[in-house]
């Protein structure tokens, strides 16, 4: 197989604006080739191929990268770069291998991979906290990146596509999650004494703990830690393991599949990778309410037009904060979105001139499209390309060629540049957003994006802080704070609040913030946090909701 001369490494473009290209089950290897040239003058500089471990190594110990190889070369001759996605679809040998490898859900029963051996992304996966299946999955990942590491135009690894925080999924109570769990809990406590203050029930011993099943309840929040660190503990140990079999120390991504309002997961996310972004279909921003139209009706273009612009920078201004100013667009709509007899309308070159230039207004430092042409199986197929099933140019193409030359240009002027002069700071507490969720409520995160929309109608521009943030003392930047739906909190975010006032920062609050502790108990004293009664200088008196 051909291999890229080692000597001769292609300058890394300053802003990679890229499209996903290859995935498993995928159309001749032959047409895709003919597809490269097709990409290259359209302007973008990269590529973006999805590996499977599933087929990479269908028989243990059996490695066969022949396609990826011949990928990698073939786009080098075209004159782009590649990242790899690298799923770990694991095998059905793994599966066999390791048969107690499965998540296990609140009910004690298995729950089946939504993969299998076959092709998706790799989630919900196994519970990589299972010591043999880990480490497969680790010789797999050091095998794949040491030897496809060696084609020069690859430019990044993404560890993780679309990695949210699913609480359904993302909770595993195996025998070795729980023993984890317990060994977690007393590092944080030390006793069982002081875990009974926490929780609020008797403990006569260690091996008699057990997750709350019921998401709830003050033991709630620690099982909801502790799985929280779990998910971002696997994505340290993906980084960790490609930084360590990647000579050329290369980039590392992770994206989720849409903001996580109201939550800090793209900071937990951003502090394990190098790059953080989310996807992006912004033709799907119509089903989503928009204020004084009725769910019932329709959207006229003269009512989902703003109401577009001010989501898109919403998307891309909750990110750039938790990336540290280099948010992703990590999946970007060019193509018609639906699924099997869902078939939306292909974006129009206004469109497309409208949702790029406004992401790169939001900061994004990154672009991948999705997809270069029409999906070729399942029920996304016909749909999300950038060419149609012609491959020839359209308007729209022509419209993304024009921007796409521009980013070419003055890349270097796009990828440095950050907003200036922002003084107001919307919080984002995620005691509050735990909370919320066991009431099956979602009113902190309307609550924040209607905050950001009054904001954005008035012009000003607004950052999304994090508790960490406020520990950090990075709130100290910012005039005026405001925190949307606070109704619960912990003591300690209450008192970096008062201190923020106390030197000089305003704070704006909507109704009752901290009525209830991060534990879910109630502060019945003042009816909110009781660090804050100084701070806003009265009490609840009565209250209706």
């Amino acid at each position: 197989m051909k291999r890229n001369n080692l000597t001769n490494l292609p300058a890394e473009p300053d802003f990679v604006i890229a499209a996903q290209f290859y995935r498993e089950p995928h159309i001749a290897l032959e047409e895709l080739k003919k597809d490269m040239a097709r990409v290259k003058k359209l302007g973008l500089n990269t590529i973006k191929i999805q590996e499977a471990w599933s087929y990479d190594e269908p028989v243990e110990g059996k490695f066969e990268f022949d396609i990826m190889d011949e990928l990698a070369s073939s786009a080098a001759d075209a004159g782009l770069n590649i990242f790899y996605t690298i799923c770990l679809e694991v095998p059905a040998w793994a599966w066999k291998k390791f048969p107690n490898a499965h998540t296990i859900n609140e009910a004690n029963q298995r729950r089946n991979s939504y993969d299998a051996y076959g092709y998706t992304d790799g989630k919900p996966g196994p519970c990589w906290n299972h010591k043999g299946m880990r480490d497969a999955a680790t010789r797999f990942m050091t095998e794949f990146i040491g030897h496809t590491g060696k084609h020069r135009n690859v430019v990044q690894w993404q560890a993780y596509q679309e990695l949210n925080w699913l609480k359904q999924t993302s909770q595993c109570f195996c025998p070795e999650c729980i023993k984890l769990f317990r060994k977690w809990l007393k590092k944080r406590y030390g006793s069982l004494e002081t875990l009974e203050s926490k929780w609020l029930i008797p403990s006569r011993s260690w091996d008699e703990i057990e997750p709350t099943r019921r998401r709830s309840g003050a033991s709630y929040k620690d099982w909801w830690d502790f799985s929280r660190e779990q998910m971002i503990s696997m994505l340290k140990w993906r980084a960790d393991t490609m930084r360590s079999a990647d000579p050329f120390k290369r980039p590392i991504s992770v994206n989720v599949s849409g903001p996580q309002f109201a939550d800090e997961w793209e900071w937990k996310l951003a502090d394990n990778a190098d790059i953080c972004g989310t996807s992006f279909y912004p033709a799907y921003f119509h089903t989503t309410p928009i204020p004084g139209v009725s769910k019932d009706t329709i959207p006229t273009a003269e009512t989902q037009l703003p109401h577009d612009m001010w989501h898109t920078c919403l998307w891309f201004d909750y990110l750039r904060v938790a990336t540290k100013g280099q948010p992703w667009a990590s999946e970007f709509q060019a193509g018609p979105p639906g699924s099997f007899l869902h078939h939306g309308n292909d974006p129009s070159p206004a469109d497309m001139s409208r949702w790029l230039l406004l992401t790169l207004s939001a900061g994004v430092k990154g672009i991948s499209f999705w997809n270069h042409r029409p999906e070729y199986w399942a029920g996304e197929g016909h749909r999300y390309g950038i060419f149609d099933r012609t491959l020839e140019p359209t308007p729209k193409t022509e419209e993304i060629t024009a921007i796409a030359n521009a980013i070419e240009k003055h890349g270097k002027l796009i990828k440095s540049a950050q907003p200036a002069g922002v003084e107001v700071a919307i919080l984002v507490n995620e005691d509050n957003t735990r909370v919320m969720e066991t009431k099956q409520s979602n009113a902190a995160e309307n609550s924040m994006q209607g905050l950001y929309r009054t904001l954005w109608d008035l012009g000003v521009h607004a950052d999304f802080l994090a508790s960490t943030d406020l520990a950090s003392g990075k709130i100290k930047e910012y005039k005026i704070a405001f925190m949307p739906f606070p109704i619960a909190m912990s003591d300690e975010y209450a008192l970096m609040l008062k201190n923020f006032v106390e030197e000089g920062g305003i704070l704006v609050s909507e109704a009752c913030p901290g009525r209830y502790s991060d534990r879910d108990t109630a502060n019945l004293e003042t009816g909110f946090a009781p660090q804050l009664d100084s701070v806003f200088g009265c009490r609840n008196a009565s209250i209706r909701m």
